[in-house]
This record gives C-alpha cells, sequence and structure tokens, in this order.
C-alpha cells in the first residue's frame, strides 16, 4: 500500500502540466472538490461472544441520518476528448465518527467533451484508510452524475450527485468474532474546481 503511495504521489509531482495548444484537450487535469455527504442507510453483520459468552448476532438494516463532509483533490489523464481517468485523495466522513483518507480510481465520461459545457457521468472505486499506521482499510465505491462549466480550456467548474457505498468492518469490543461487516448507503453533492 504504501508503495502504491508513493508511486502515486511521484506521478502527480513530476507529471508535466501538458499544456495544450488552442484548441487540444489537455492530457492532464488536477482537480480539488469539496463536498456534503448524508448518510442515510445502515446494514449490520454483527456476530461474536459478548462478556457473559453468549453468542450475539445482530443482522440488521436501518435508516439512521449523518452528516459529513468531503475534501478531495486529484489528477486525471483526459484518455480522449470525452473520456478521464484519474486517482483522488483527501479526507470523507462516512459515519458518526467515521472519517477516512480515501485512495480512489475515478472514471468520467463528459458527454459533450472535457473542454466543454455538458452533463458527465462518473464511477469510482477504492480503499479509505480509518488509521495513519494503515491497518484498516475500508471499500468505497460510488455512482454520479454532474454538469460541467467550462470558464476555459483548462478550466471548469463541476457540480456533482452521486450514490455511495461503504463497506466496513469495524472493531468489536467482544470475543470470538466471527463477522463484523457494516454496509453504509449515503448521497453526495460536491462543487469541483478543474485546472
Amino acid at each position: 500500500m504504501r508503495r502504491t503511495l508513493v508511486l502515486l504521489l511521484t506521478l502527480v509531482l513530476i507529471a508535466p502540466a501538458a499544456h495544450a495548444r488552442s484548441g487540444e484537450v489537455p492530457a492532464m487535469q488536477y482537480s480539488i472538490e469539496w463536498g456534503a455527504t448524508a448518510t442515510f442507510w445502515n446494514l449490520r453483520d454483527f456476530n461474536y461472544l459478548d462478556a457473559e459468552g453468549s453468542r450475539v448476532a445482530d443482522n440488521s438494516s436501518f435508516f439512521k441520518y449523518y452528516f459529513n463532509a468531503e475534501f478531495l483533490a486529484g489528477v486525471g489523464f483526459n484518455l480522449s476528448d470525452r473520456f478521464c481517468l484519474g486517482v483522488r485523495t483527501g479526507l470523507v466522513g462516512v459515519e458518526d465518527n467515521i472519517r477516512v483518507i480515501p485512495l480512489l480510481a475515478r472514471a468520467t465520461y463528459a458527454f459533450k467533451g472535457v473542454c466543454n459545457d455538458g452533463a458527465f457521468i462518473y464511477g469510482e472505486g477504492g480503499v479509505g484508510l480509518r488509521d495513519i499506521e494503515l491497518s484498516h482499510m475500508i471499500s468505497m465505491a460510488s455512482l454520479g452524475v454532474g454538469h460541467r462549466w467550462a470558464l476555459s480550456r483548462r478550466y471548469s467548474i463541476d457540480m456533482a450527485l452521486a450514490v455511495r457505498a461503504t463497506l466496513d468492518n469495524p472493531t468489536l469490543n467482544a470475543s470470538a468474532v466471527s463477522s463484523n461487516a457494516a454496509l453504509y448507503g449515503a448521497a453526495t453533492v460536491s462543487l469541483g474546481l478543474n485546472f
């Protein structure tokens, strides 16, 4: 995992910005994004022994609202005039007292082109690190739609809506844990700047 992070950081720092000539699609684009996340659904599959030695099975699904924020930065490679493949990282709130540092791969398709005004769709997935020791990772996936306002060939503003699923294995204060999975469903709205 550390090698992947070092490789990603090296790529972002040494890759040239690839200034495009007039009318060409830039080879690369950087982005920063701010967003609000509304986690509204939780599915649990817990099975463990409690302090008295009794088996506890909690297989529940419930709606519970948590409001979180997110900040992400990324780099994307425009593989064509409509398709961009990139990586993003930052800080994302998942649920109450659960914040992660994600490492996400994102594929974006812009219907009118990456340098033009218009709608786009995207899908992304990856892992989120819950602690600095890299010992607790969670899985994350999102599907979204948005609109891009092109300010120039190089600069644009994105507004996006998405649904996100996050799979976690929370630590339980119990013995003989046979399952500890939690799935969180969320909706996000974000505003991004591409340059």
